[in-house]
């Protein structure tokens, strides 16, 4: 030991500990591919280009047709994710179920957000929307079913998926959206973008052919749940920005980003600190968490910031005893108003002389 150390003697623990941040701007592609043929062992791989897929995958493959579309605008991911859904030359093997193959991408890279399937089969898409509705992601997905634009169809992808309420899938009908996989040049542009900052609608996809569409299917499509891309005073653009639901699309992804922001603030702080008492002064330190948090979503455009943020903490002089020993403190509340989006805009005047 020093002299110095003898005289003053300085113990610095660091409280630094970092947790994982949830991402919600890695889509990814899940396909089919020959492992036959192809030589891809792994269950998901990483890309930053869609040449990157083309080379392994090949051109025609159609996780590169939907890479080029995903990264064909000027914003873009950062990075994909390519899953694979395993089929096989093999005499005697059985083709893995996309239903199947997204379960094992799953046990493997879950850091994914936006899910993008190469099959637009009725029974595929209906298989992974019940999957994604009961996990923190979203399903993009379309069709050129002639049912969607019939009024009297009630088996269409679209009426079904809006009649098992899921909010977590989003439809498009395009006439040519199993050669232009619109939802993914979606995607590529909106996801990146800071939840809670953007609405989906009214947005341009390059390389996505648009919708001739008369008024009369217009209002079919939006009976059933869909989203469309068209043509309006010389300008291509989404609408409607919808899951089939009818919950909006922004929506979803940013209350998504608050519960997880939450979640990893509150655990940032239990792991940073040596106690955190079961005292009022422990529950302003979860407040404070809180409203840092919903703070943030002011910021981004989520929250409104015109109206005021109201978080109630639980009085632990209000807690029995009996609770207070199992160290479980709850319930924090909060009450905020989305900043939501303006969508259609009415105007009324009067010109006189």
């Amino acid at each position: 030991m020093s002299q110095i150390d003898r005289i003053v003697q300085v113990y610095i623990s660091r409280q630094t500990a970092q947790v994982d941040i949830a991402s919600f701007s890695i889509p990814l592609i899940l396909a089919e591919i020959n492992t036959t043929t192809i030589d891809f062992p792994e269950r998901v791989r990483t890309y930053t280009s869609a040449a990157d897929v083309a080379s392994d995958l090949g051109d025609s493959h159609p996780a590169t047709i939907m890479a080029r579309r995903l990264m064909g605008g000027s914003v873009r991911p950062a990075e994909f994710r390519v899953g694979k859904v395993e089929v096989s030359d093999d005499p005697g093997s059985t083709p893995e179920s996309y239903a199947d193959g997204l379960q094992a991408v799953m046990e493997i890279d879950d850091s994914w957000y936006a899910l993008l399937a190469a099959s637009h089969q009725q029974s595929t898409i209906m298989s992974l929307a019940q999957i994604i509705q009961a996990s923190k992601k979203i399903y993009g997905t379309s069709t050129q079913e002639a049912a969607a634009v019939d009024a009297l169809a009630v088996t269409d992808t679209g009426t079904l998926l809006e009649q098992s309420g899921y909010d977590r899938t989003f439809i498009m009908y395009s006439a040519t959206a199993d050669n232009d996989f619109p939802e993914a040049a979606w995607i590529g542009s909106e996801l990146v973008k800071v939840p809670g900052s953007n609405t989906w609608e009214y947005k341009q996809l390059p390389g996505v052919a648009r919708s001739n569409l008369t008024s009369t299917q217009i209002n079919t499509l939006e009976t059933k749940g869909y989203n469309y891309y068209i043509e309006v005073k010389g300008a291509n653009i989404t609408r409607k920005g919808t899951m089939a639901s009818g919950e909006w699309i922004d929506t979803i992804i940013f209350t998504d980003w608050l519960t997880a922001r939450i979640q990893e603030q509150i655990f940032y702080r239990m792991i940073n600190t040596d106690k955190i008492p079961y005292t009022r002064r422990g529950t302003s330190i979860i407040e404070g968490e809180i409203r840092s948090v919903l703070s943030q979503g002011v910021t981004n455009g989520g929250i409104a910031e015109d109206t005021p943020i109201v978080v109630r903490s639980p009085d632990p002089l209000n807690i029995p005893e009996s609770i207070r020993a199992t160290r479980v403190l709850g319930d924090f509340t909060f009450e905020v108003r989305l900043a939501g989006a303006i969508s259609v805009v009415v105007v009324r005047g009067t010109v006189s002389y």
